[in-house]
């Protein structure tokens, strides 16, 4: 019981003083990338002694048979040292374990069932069932052995649809489910699955032994976050990460608070909420008012268009002109360009729609609105988007992930068509989260594609009800502000010479440099971006996925003399700031991606970080990447929140086709966590691959560092040295992290 106690205390006392935030002093950098230190003198190295030390295990020989009263008490001693709320819920349901010996699959089961019981009955590694390859042909579909009558003591059926796996995408029967589990599940410790095989052979049809049996417990109890950041984290870990993040906060800081310091040659004009259209907007006593008439004024390259902070411009593009510098003047927040076409806040803007037996209630918007990608409440906090899927006449409920937008291949077009209508009241399940009927211009057929490389002219003005589900009450009255992320290209596309300084963009769509030469984006913050659909299909195309296609990315580039310099990224559907080369770029025009700049910029909480891609599927010497170059930006926990994109989430991506390049690198960045792999590396041949230098990588124990699918080097990567080997990185640093709590900053 007293080791128990240190242990506790010791899990209390290191998460206290990460929860704490990030002030206070900081140590340097850990010299060792590996982080395992072992912080209490007494806890034993070997995991079954540890097993004993921890109390729940007993020290017996490891080959005595174990019954299901033994994996039930092992099990039990578990939970009480995990968290003691849980064991009379676990006494209620083993009360009728007997002294007969299970086989190891009955164990499997048992595992899984306190899993759910600790609310962690998910792979450690994302959503990847079989990771070792061990089970041979699909691990949710496994021959029942047949026999076992023991699996009904708990009430649940061994035939019953596991719903701790459905709810990962997965419909399968407990006995599947607890299979897939054990082997999929990892300590973060030891990085060893539940349960080891034998050479190939996972041996669920052998009887179950006792050491096996408790480092299965020990490893499900070092799975958790708390457990393994007691052993794993150490003071200097944690002071890094703090210094880390510290820095982060103040870089965060200077660019919401930079000062317009921007150079130009010609004449400056001025633009304010308050200011005339019939003004010379030669100064800030006489600004025009509107963006309409910055469009149609007749700028000279050298001229700056200078917007008052503290204003805000709503849904009207800026057509940028050549050479020209668009900025900020006087004091406070950066000038807001934004998409969203009003502030929804206000009573009489809601009114109640539908309420139900428990209380629900779901609210219509007083106006038709075109299509949203999310509803942002008090620019922090956000309403989720519940999708159905348009099929010519009628929206349907949609089978696919709802937050991507994208539907599994083993979802057919028939099934997926024969879904039954969208009903609102039922579709809304969740409080917080809205539909948007925007179906006042859909055809008829199939296809459908609203904006994007493919679209259909006029579809993106497509517009209909908006119904959010907002139990508290009238949405209008309990939120000052909220903003509609709609599909408004605020600088879509902008001229060449153009400098974009100091300006808020954002609540819309994709903020693209696409085409335009020596063109520059600093000092601005872009936030909220994505959501929007953008198709409708059966079937996949380029850049166009199957089922629903969500808009995605920010700050992308496929031309030269580019820069990103100084920005604060946040809130992106998808990807934060993007390199591609398409395969018919401009018009079919052969051409090189070259000379292009991603400096100083803060991106925080975005679908995925940076992405280095190049479409082509063969190497192509004149079209390629030249001087591309990702340097001192701070890329921290990407994927990581409700409303972004679902898929791969890594901090940096190098991936695509082959990625033909010459003087491209990744140095003195911090990438620090990720939903999914934080580095991802998909290149044909290592020869293709950025140099990368001098990186900080900081991932949590539960994802892989680096993955990589490139010809060259295939896997998943965490080991630090093994990490920079495959990086060619031999000066930057890897440090793992196991506590929750480190992706909370409250920005």
């Amino acid at each position: 019981m007293i080791r128990k106690i240190i242990c506790l205390l010791l899990c209390l006392a290191l998460m206290a003083g990460l929860l704490s935030g990030c002030s206070g002093d900081v140590s340097e950098s850990p010299q060792e990338s590996s982080g395992a230190v072992d912080v209490n003198e007494d806890m034993p190295e070997d995991e079954l002694s540890r097993a004993v030390w921890y109390g729940f295990a007993q020290d017996r020989p490891a080959d005595d048979p174990v019954s299901e009263k033994d994996m039930a008490q092992l099990l039990r001693g578990m939970l009480e040292l995990y968290d003691p709320s849980l064991v009379s819920s676990w006494d209620d349901m083993t009360a009728p374990a007997t002294d007969e010996a299970i086989y190891r699959d009955y164990g499997a089961m048992m595992l899984l069932y306190a899993a759910e019981l600790m609310d962690c009955a998910v792979f450690t590694y994302g959503t990847q069932a079989d990771p070792m390859g061990l089970v041979e042909g699909d691990p949710f579909d496994q021959p029942i052995r047949g026999g076992y009558t023991l699996f009904e003591i708990y009430g649940i059926n061994w035939e019953d649809t596991c719903p701790s796996f459905a709810e990962m995408g997965h419909e399968c029967n407990y006995l599947n489910s607890c299979e897939a589990f054990v082997i999929s599940r990892f300590s973060l410790v030891s990085g060893k699955p539940l349960m080891e095989p034998e050479g190939t052979d996972m041996g669920f049809d052998r009887p179950l032994e006792y050491g096996d049996a408790a480092l299965a417990v020990l490893r499900l109890y070092e799975s958790c976050s708390g457990p393994a950041a007691a052993i794993m984290e150490t003071e200097e870990t944690i002071s890094y990460a703090r210094q880390l993040l510290t820095q982060a906060q103040q870089r965060r800081e200077e660019i919401l608070n930079s000062e317009t310091l921007v150079e130009y040659t010609g004449t400056a004009y001025y633009v304010s909420n308050e200011g005339d259209d019939g003004n010379d907007g030669l100064s800030p006593e006489t600004p025009w008012q509107s963006i309409e008439r910055v469009n149609n004024a007749a700028l000279q390259p050298g001229d700056a268009v200078f917007f008052r902070r503290g204003d805000t411009w709503r849904a009207v593009p800026v057509y940028t002109q050549t050479g020209v510098t668009y900025s900020a003047y006087g004091q406070g927040a950066k000038p807001r360009i934004i998409s969203s076409p009003e502030n929804g806040s206000g009573a009489d803007k809601w009114q109640l729609w539908w309420e139900g037996e428990n209380g629900e209630k779901i609210w219509v918007y007083y106006r038709d609105m075109p299509d949203c990608g999310a509803l942002v409440l008090n620019g922090q906090d956000y309403a989720r988007k519940v999708m159905g899927f348009w099929n010519g006449s009628e929206y349907l409920n949609f089978p696919g992930d709802a937050i991507s937008g994208g539907i599994d291949d083993s979802i057919s077009n028939e099934e997926l068509l024969g879904q039954e209508p969208f009903v609102v009241e039922q579709q809304l399940a969740e409080d917080m989260t809205f539909f948007n009927q925007a179906d006042s211009k859909l055809p008829d057929s199939l296809p459908v594609y609203l904006f994007g490389w493919n679209a259909e002219e006029g579809l993106a003005d497509s517009s209909g009800p908006l119904y959010l589900r907002c139990d508290k009450g009238n949405p209008g009255e309990l939120y000052e502000e909220i903003e509609f992320l709609t599909q408004v290209g605020l600088f879509d596309d902008p001229a060449s010479g153009v400098v974009l300084d100091n300006l808020f963009i954002g609540y819309g769509n994709a903020v693209i440099v696409n085409s335009g030469l020596d063109v520059t984006v600093q000092n601005c913050e872009v936030a909220w971006v994505g959501g929007m659909v953008s198709s409708y299909a059966l079937e996949s195309e380029t850049a166009s996925s199957r089922g629903i296609q969500r808009l995605a990315d920010t700050l992308t580039t496929c031309s030269s003399n580019t820069s990103f310099i100084n920005n604060y990224i946040h809130e992106m559907h998808h990807a934060g700031v993007g390199v591609e080369i398409f395969t018919e770029q401009k018009a079919g025009a052969e051409m090189n991606c070259e000379n292009i700049t991603v400096s100083g910029n803060l991106l925080y909480h975005c679908g995925s970080g940076a992405l280095f891609f190049n479409w082509d599927e063969e190497p192509n010497p004149n079209h390629m990447f030249r001087n591309v170059v990702f340097e001192d930006n701070y890329i921290l926990f990407t994927g990581m929140d409700g409303w972004l994109d679902n898929g791969d989430a890594p901090a940096f991506a190098d991936v695509g086709g082959p990625n033909m390049q010459e003087g491209c690198a990744v140095r003195d960045n911090v990438f620090f966590m990720s939903r999914t792999p934080l580095i991802q590396i998909d290149t044909y041949s290592s020869e293709y691959l950025l140099d990368f230098e001098g990186n900080s990588y900081l991932q949590h124990a539960s994802e892989p560092v680096v993955v990589s699918y490139s010809g060259d080097v295939t896997g998943s990567f965490s080991d630090g040295e093994e990490v920079l080997g495959v990086l060619d990185d031999s000066s930057g640093s890897v440090t793992l992290l196991y506590a929750d709590g480190w992706d909370t900053l409250g920005w």
